[in-house]
């Protein structure tokens, strides 16, 4: 039945996405120890040193950094929009006092935007594929996207780094533009459009500083699509 169908549905993706979260978070061990919070990587350290910064002082992000090029300082090199995220989820979170359980919840900032990313890949793909394959594909899409290595590196407890910010970006923006195709569709040629695109074009560009390589990727795509397009545009572009 159809009740049946939508419960099986259901169950499965649940369950990819359980196993998705256990893979991320299994190196619990690896980040919370010595009564701390470890960052994986160098760059994970610095990331949640600014992001504690920006915790600090919600919700202005520091311009120049002291521990940067010691002990003269230098000013920071990258984009606002992880370290703001990250401590605006923890200003939700604990108090303003507890910089410990700031760090705590920043640490599993990764793990959300990689489910995220995962989700979005997800609907990206329902948009290239037949209706009638859709069930299968789902499945093996989001199992794809929870499982690749890559992707779950980036995205692992501790690992507070911008990347996995970039990865959800790239794929928000290429379910965006796969909205284009095929040509002759009209839900494309709307001002709901332009204004998605205009929304993932801003949150790349305030994620992560190489935003605007991926966008340019995206100019000639849409240069075709609107070229050869087969219906007259009453809207904008």
């Amino acid at each position: 039945s159809a009740i049946q169908r939508r419960l099986t549905h259901l169950v499965v993706l649940t369950t990819l996405l359980a196993f998705g979260v256990w893979l991320r978070v299994s190196n619990y061990g690896q980040v919370f120890a010595f009564g701390s919070v470890l960052p994986l990587t160098a760059d994970a350290a610095y990331h949640l040193h600014r992001s504690l910064q920006v915790f600090a002082s919600f919700p202005h992000a520091p311009v120049f950094d002291r521990l940067m090029n010691w002990p003269v300082g230098a000013y920071s090199h990258v984009a606002d929009g992880y370290d703001l995220v990250s401590a605006a989820l923890a200003r939700l979170l604990v108090s303003t006092e507890n910089e410990l359980g700031a760090a705590t919840v920043m640490v599993y900032v990764p793990v959300l935007f990689g489910l995220a990313t995962a989700w979005f890949a997800r609907v990206l793909c329902a948009r290239l594929t037949e209706p009638e394959r859709w069930p299968l594909t789902e499945f093996m899409t989001l199992a794809a996207a929870l499982l690749l290595p890559i992707g779950l590196f980036v995205s692992l407890l501790g690992r507070t780094d911008h990347h996995c910010a970039e990865a959800l970006c790239v794929c928000l923006l290429c379910s965006w533009l796969c909205q284009r195709f095929p040509l002759a569709t009209s839900d494309a040629r709307t001002f709901r459009f332009e204004l998605l695109g205009a929304l993932c074009i801003t949150l790349a560009m305030y994620m992560f500083n190489g935003s605007p390589v991926y966008i340019g990727l995206c100019l000639p795509v849409l240069v075709v699509a609107i070229t050869f397009d087969r219906e007259p545009r009453t809207r904008w572009l």
